[in-house]
C-alpha cells in the first residue's frame, strides 16, 4: 500500500465513525446538523481521494493526502464534542433560551456566511469554558464547552456569555477596529521607556539618539527590521488581552451581576498555575469589570476584588518580559475603547434589559419552591439564582428542603428556564 491507500482507509474509518454517531439521541437539531455536515465534508474527500488515478500528478495526490489528513486532524475532535453534546449531564434547558440570546447578539453582524447562529453546547473534560468558532465547514456555528462537573449547574451557565463575546469579536471585526490603536500604544510605550527596552534587549546601537528626541526614536523603532518581532509580539499579545477583555466585558453586560459570581465561583482565588501572556493577569481581569460595571448599571458584590490573587509571572526572558509589560500597558489605555465597543453590541442587539424588580419578583418565588412565571429577561433568573444561593437563611423554615437546598435550588432554576422556553413558544405561536 501507498499513503494515498492510507489515506483512504482513515477517511472511510472517519466516516464510519460518523455514521455510527447518527444514531445518537440528539436532544436538539443542531448536533445532528453539525454532524452531517462534517460526515458530507469527508465523503467529498474520499471521493476525491477515489478519483485520483494512475494518471494523477505525484504533486496532486499527496496534497490531496495532506489536506484530507489534515482535516482529521481538525475534525475528529468535533466529532467527540457533538457526541458529548448529546449526554444526558448537559443542561439541555439552557440550549434554547441562550440560542436565542446568541441570535441577538450576533444577527446584526451577520453576513452572507452566517445566515444565523446555530449553536451546540457539551460537557467538557476543561477546567474553564471555551469555544470552537469560525470553522471552515460549519459556517454560523458555535460551540461552547462548560467543565463535566458543572455542565448542569445553572449557576455557571453565565460564563457562556464570555466565550459568546469571542465570537462577537470575531463577526463583528472588531480587532480590525483596534490594531492600528494597538500598535501607536505599543510604540509610544517602548519610546516612553526607551532605557528599559534597551537594556531588557541589550541594545548597544543608536547612542547617538537622545532620549528626549521622542520623534526620531520612534521613527527608528517603527521602521528598523530588528524592532519589528518585538513590536509584533508586544501587539499580539495586547490585542489577545483586549478579546478576552472584551468577551468578559460582554459577559458582564449580558449577565449582570450572575457573571461576576460565576466567574469568582470558577477562578477564586487563583488558578494554581503561572499566568498566560495573552490574558491579563487575574487582578487586573476583576479591576476591568469593576470599572465597567458603573457603565452598564451592574452593582458588584462587595469586596469582589478582594477573593481574588494575581497568577505567578509566567517564565519569559527579560526581552519578552518588557514586552508583556508594554503590552498590559496597552490594554489599561484601550480599556474605554473596549467598554464602549460591548455596550454598544449589546445595546444594538435591542433585547429586554435586566429589572431588579423583576430579579426580587423571581427570587420571591424560589422562596416558595415554585419557578416563576412571565420572566422577560433570561439573565433575571440568573440572578435571582445567585441571590437565592447566597441567603444562608434560604428555606430555613423549610426543613425538609433545606437538607438538599442546593439541589432542589439548581433544579428549581432549571425548571424555570423550561417554564421560560415554553411561554416563549407559546408567545410566538399566538402571534
Amino acid at each position: 500500500m501507498v499513503p494515498a491507500d492510507y489515506t483512504l482507509q482513515r477517511l472511510r474509518a472517519v466516516i464510519a465513525q460518523a455514521k455510527a454517531l447518527q444514531c445518537s439521541e440528539f436532544p436538539y437539531d443542531h448536533s445532528q446538523q453539525a454532524l452531517e455536515r462534517v460526515l458530507a465534508h469527508f465523503r467529498l474527500l474520499a471521493e476525491t481521494m477515489e478519483s485520483l488515478g494512475d494518471n494523477s500528478s505525484t504533486e496532486v495526490v499527496q496534497q490531496q493526502c495532506a489536506i484530507a489528513t489534515r482535516d482529521i486532524h481538525v475534525y475528529l475532535p468535533l466529532l467527540g464534542f457533538i457526541l458529548r453534546s448529546t449526554n444526558a449531564r448537559n443542561a439541555f434547558e439552557f440550549h434554547r433560551p441562550f440560542l436565542r440570546l446568541a441570535q441577538d447578539v450576533l444577527r446584526p453582524h451577520a453576513d452572507g456566511g452566517h445566515v444565523d447562529t446555530c449553536l451546540v453546547m457539551s460537557s467538557e473534560w476543561d477546567f474553564v469554558p471555551y469555544i470552537y468558532h469560525d470553522i471552515p465547514k460549519l459556517p454560523g456555528f458555535i460551540l461552547i464547552g462548560l467543565p463535566a462537573p458543572e455542565s448542569s449547574n445553572p449557576l455557571l451557565f453565565p460564563l457562556a456569555g464570555h466565550e459568546l463575546g469571542h465570537e462577537l469579536w470575531n463577526r463583528a471585526r472588531h480587532a480590525a477596529k483596534i490594531q492600528r490603536v494597538s500598535e501607536n500604544l505599543v510604540l509610544d510605550e517602548m519610546v516612553q521607556k526607551w532605557a528599559e527596552c534597551r537594556e531588557a534587549f541589550r541594545w548597544r546601537e543608536w547612542e547617538d539618539v537622545s532620549a528626549d528626541a521622542t520623534d526620531e526614536l520612534r521613527q527608528r523603532l517603527s521602521t528598523d527590521l530588528f524592532w519589528l518581532e518585538p513590536r509584533v509580539q508586544a501587539v499580539w499579545w495586547a490585542m489577545s488581552q483586549a478579546e478576552e477583555t472584551f468577551s468578559d466585558l460582554i459577559g458582564l453586560q449580558l449577565f449582570g451581576e450572575s457573571f461576576l459570581y460565576a466567574f469568582a465561583y470558577l477562578l477564586s482565588p487563583r488558578l494554581s498555575v503561572h499566568r498566560a501572556a495573552r490574558y491579563p493577569n487575574l487582578r487586573e481581569r476583576v479591576g476591568n469589570l469593576l470599572k465597567a460595571a458603573g457603565e452598564f448599571g451592574v452593582l458588584p458584590p462587595q469586596d469582589f476584588d478582594q477573593q481574588f490573587e494575581d497568577l505567578d509571572a509566567p517564565h519569559l526572558a527579560e526581552s519578552d518580559q518588557f514586552l508583556l509589560d508594554v503590552a498590559d500597558h496597552s490594554l489599561a489605555q484601550i480599556l474605554p475603547k473596549l467598554t464602549e465597543m460591548a455596550k454598544g453590541d449589546i445595546t444594538s442587539a435591542n433585547m429586554a434589559g435586566r429589572s431588579a424588580g423583576e430579579v426580587e419578583r423571581i427570587r420571591a418565588r424560589y422562596d416558595l419552591v415554585v419557578p416563576a412565571e412571565n420572566v422577560k429577561c433570561l439573565t433575571d433568573i440568573f440572578n435571582a439564582a445567585w441571590h437565592a444561593f447566597l441567603d444562608p437563611d434560604l428555606w430555613s423554615d423549610l426543613p425538609e428542603v433545606q437538607d438538599s437546598r442546593e439541589k432542589v435550588l439548581k433544579n428549581l432554576v432549571l425548571k424555570n428556564m423550561e417554564v421560560f422556553e415554553i411561554e416563549h413558544i407559546l408567545t410566538e405561536g399566538a402571534t
